[in-house]
This record gives structure tokens, sequence and C-alpha cells, in this order.
């Protein structure tokens, strides 16, 4: 990870959005969690929901940790986030079709 100190700091609703935008788009591990998730999706508002409820989700644990509620080791949550990942894709594939 790198610091860019020439780029502007974030002081509003929009700039908090936007960042919380390119922060999902630009991390592939969000991108591939996001995948798994909505390879079960069925219609659009099951597309809607999911990506409601995984947004909401990340922006509470980031919350957390940027306010110092939650400690957590790096060390012991990536290799949980890859878990997760796997668990979900193989939740997808062992999963009965629908009737």
């Amino acid at each position: 990870m790198s610091l860019d100190v020439d780029r502007p700091v974030a002081t509003g609703w929009f700039d908090f959005i936007k960042l919380g935008i390119e922060h999902i788009l630009t991390g592939y591990d969000h991108l591939l969690f996001l995948l798994t998730l909505l390879a079960a999706a069925r219609g659009f508002w099951g597309v809607v929901t999911i990506v409601t409820a995984f947004t909401l989700a990340h922006s509470v644990t980031l919350t957390l940790a940027v306010l110092g509620l939650v400690r957590i080791p790096a060390r012991i949550v990536e290799p949980l986030i890859a878990a997760t990942i796997v668990w979900v894709a193989l939740e997808n594939l062992l999963a009965t079709a629908p009737e």
C-alpha cells in the first residue's frame, strides 16, 4: 500500500462514497467475494440485496477498525478473507439446484 500525500483529503459525504466505491472496485478480494455471492443471486432484487448487505457489512467493519473499537492483526484477517471466498464458492458449487 502507498500513501499519496498530494491527493486531496476527503471531507464530505460524496468524497467518502467515492472513496468507498474506489476501495471496493480496486480490491480483488472484494470483487471475488461479491462474485461468489452473486453466483447464487436470483433476479435483480437478489443482486441488490446481496450488494447492499455486503456494502453495509463492510462499512461497519471498516468503521469499527477506524474508530479503534476492533483490532485484528492482518495476519489473521487476510487468511480469513480468503477462507470466506473459498467457503462461499464451495457452498455455491455444492448447493442443490432450485426446483
